[in-house]
């Protein structure tokens, strides 16, 4: 990007002179790499930015379903999407009302939430949905 249209973009001069200087280091490969001479692994997931307390919370709530039905259940034999929605609900609204915990797992309301989400996001991605009861808008 040309620097007048970074700084027209909000960057100051020196920021938009040390951006485009940065956009043109290359390595050996060809990657671009920053004013440090690191990689910046540009089109790569950026997996370091999960938050891996969160998810293995969300593990626990895995483990704690693959005990009490079995491992893969949710992914075996899909679940309807509507009653996925509804439980995603009761945690966050138990949440909303600050109850962090779920009294019968003891983990964190939010983690059972972001599985359930997970789940959801799961099937769409993979096209299940043999269980998919949403309301036609």
């Amino acid at each position: 990007m040309a620097i007048d249209a970074l700084v027209a973009a909000g960057m100051g001069p020196l920021d938009a002179q040390e951006h485009a200087e940065r956009a043109a280091q290359k390595d050996a490969t060809g990657g671009a790499m920053n004013a440090e001479g690191n990689r910046m692994n540009v089109g790569k997931l950026p997996w370091h930015l999960l938050p891996w307390d969160a998810v293995e919370e969300v593990v626990r709530v895995l483990g704690f379903g693959a005990t009490k039905y079995y491992e893969h259940c949710w992914e075996e034999r899909p679940l309807s999407w509507v009653q996925t929605c509804a439980s995603m609900t009761r945690h966050t609204v138990r949440f909303l009302m600050g109850e962090d915990r779920d009294p019968e797992t003891g983990l964190h309301h939010m983690a059972h939430a972001a599985c359930n989400a997970l789940f959801l996001v799961a099937y769409a991605l993979r096209g299940v949905t043999t269980k998919d009861d949403r309301r036609a808008q």
